[in-house]
């Protein structure tokens, strides 16, 4: 009988675990060139989900939605774009000579700024659509073969 209640504490355990990962954390792959030279096409990433995470700050790499009215080519249904935050909300705002990004709005952008469809082209994103905060590069994970 002792045997059977630690085995179900120890279930119960590894499941809340599992919940908690499944949805606490989000794989995403990088679409394209807009964030070289620190991600290529391909790499795979792992993200805190946005929810479990302190607030954004300038210089996070995040997982947002694509805004409204927007279209990534070979996105699908749910595009997800890889960018890095250049504002938030009460900073500074970095594609004017004025201004500051509204409260609850943040300003991402590409590392490749030639190569990036980011809020210099669809203006700040309210904080919403950021799904994740970039962890790390997974390794170990295959990329896209790269074309020559």
């Amino acid at each position: 009988m002792r045997i059977s209640l630690i085995s179900l504490g120890v279930l119960a355990v590894v499941s809340a675990l599992v919940l908690l990962l499944r949805r606490g954390l989000l794989v995403s792959r990088v679409r394209g060139g807009s964030m070289l030279p620190a991600y290529r096409d391909g790499d795979v990433l792992l993200a805190v989900r946005r929810s479990l995470f302190r607030r954004l700050r300038a210089g996070d790499v995040v997982v947002c939605r694509v805004p409204e009215g927007f279209h990534v080519p070979g996105g699908g249904d749910d595009p997800l774009l890889v960018k890095r935050v250049a504002a938030v909300g009460g900073e500074p705002h970095p594609a004017a000579d004025e201004g500051r990004v509204r409260d609850g709005m943040v300003h991402v952008v590409g590392d490749s700024a030639d190569h990036s469809l980011d809020s210099n082209v669809f203006g700040a994103l309210p904080e919403a659509l950021v799904v994740g905060v970039v962890l790390r590069r997974m390794t170990g994970v295959t990329r896209a073969p790269q074309s020559r």
